[in-house]
């Protein structure tokens, strides 16, 4: 009797086990954020070419080696420093950057521009002393209505001479379009 009923408990696990594996099959379950990544680019540097973003203190981050760009989103233009945002809605920008050449007590930040004024501070970093090099990842959400750019800042304050290390792998930089 205790067999029989081995065996049938025994079946109804099996029979559990195989509709779930059918379900898992048929219907996959998706992590995925829903995010759609509209653009990610392998390495940055700074742009001094556009005043009043042209000092070796306060410049605008180039974005350099596009790896992938969805036009039907983006543009980039101004030497790829300027991202126009064509589809109106929410996009997550993610940037990791190394500063280099630091100075105590200066103050460094990482601010976003939107249509030519500050969006929001994405990083504020106060160097301690004996630091000279900094590397820092951030992420920020902006809402475009379909005609907007962005641009992203870094000066120090006071002003005081500092750089990117030249790097593809400590600098890099990504956009998602997140919804409408």
């Amino acid at each position: 009797m205790s067999r029989n009923k081995g065996t049938i408990i025994f079946g109804i696990i099996s029979i559990i086990a195989l509709g779930l594996s059918l379900y898992l099959f048929f219907w996959p379950q998706s992590t995925d954020t829903g995010f759609k990544l509209v653009g990610i680019w392998d390495n940055l540097d700074e742009n001094t070419d556009y005043s009043p973003y042209n000092h070796d203190t306060d410049w605008l981050v180039e974005l350099s080696d596009n790896s992938y760009v969805d036009l039907s989103y983006i543009t980039v233009t101004n030497t790829g420093t300027r991202l126009t945002l064509i589809k109106a809605g929410w996009y997550k920008i993610q940037i990791t950057m190394h500063l280099t050449s630091l100075l105590t007590p200066s103050i460094y930040r990482l601010e976003l521009l939107k249509n030519g004024y500050s969006e929001f501070i994405m990083v504020r970093y106060k160097c301690p002393s004996g630091i000279t090099s900094y590397q820092f990842h951030a992420n920020g959400y902006v809402l475009s209505g379909g005609d907007d750019y962005i641009e992203m800042r870094v000066y120090s304050d006071p002003s005081m001479n500092f750089y990117l290390l030249e790097s593809p792998d400590l600098n890099q930089f990504s956009i998602e379009f997140v919804a409408n």
